[in-house]
């Protein structure tokens, strides 16, 4: 396993269209759009597709401890979550990732919302959530096949801000990764610019 933060300046992979219309309150199945409409979203993604610029970063490191409610990394790292904790229980080490879809999907989806093209803003919108996804979903498969080859497995992934994992552990993350280089930035709310960017953990058993 890389023993650096790896920087992926260009992912080649784009958000499944099922997902974005399920984002957006559409039911595979159930929901029907009329033909005209359905261009019009088709159309809408695929301009969010191009507007999207998929980057990504990745870092392995070892676990040092655990306890019942925290897990302790080799640069001295504390991940406090119980919830985590349970998950990594068979973990020896920690696969920290980082997405992002780019400022410019965010941009042109303010400007759509300004101009008062909400039905487009709100495809873009969730076109550039979805590929932030993406691009950890990518990082994820790409690693766990490699993994798979040495008999190791990669377990699900955990974001800041979920369950009792607190939004505060972006910092952290966000430092150890040096986000900065793939053009992500973090406020004093621990929030991420582009808007559209993610953060993850997941065990390596």
């Amino acid at each position: 396993m890389p023993e650096k933060t790896v920087y992926l300046e260009r992912i080649n992979a784009k958000a499944p269209v099922d997902n974005v219309l399920y984002r957006m309150g559409y039911k595979k199945g159930k929901t029907v759009l009329p033909e005209q409409q359905q261009k019009k979203i088709n159309d809408a993604i695929n301009l969010g597709d191009i507007l999207c610029d998929l980057k990504g970063a990745y870092l392995f490191l070892k676990i040092t401890s655990k306890s019942g409610n925290s897990v302790r990394l080799e640069n001295g790292v504390i991940i406090e979550s119980i919830q985590v904790t349970e998950l990594f229980k068979t973990s020896s080490d920690v696969l920290l990732m980082a997405s992002t879809a780019g400022a410019g999907i965010v941009e042109r989806r303010d400007l759509e919302m300004k101009a008062g093209n909400n039905s487009l803003g709100v495809i873009l919108d969730a076109v550039g959530s979805e590929t932030a996804d993406t691009g950890l979903d990518w990082m994820q498969e790409f690693l766990a096949a490699q993994l798979a080859k040495k008999g190791r497995i990669i377990t699900r992934r955990f974001s800041p801000g979920y369950g009792d994992l607190k939004i505060e552990c972006q910092k952290v993350i966000y430092d150890t990764l040096n986000l900065s280089k793939i053009g992500i930035s973090i406020s004093d709310r621990f929030l991420l610019t582009p808007e559209k960017s993610v953060i993850a953990v997941a065990g390596v058993s």
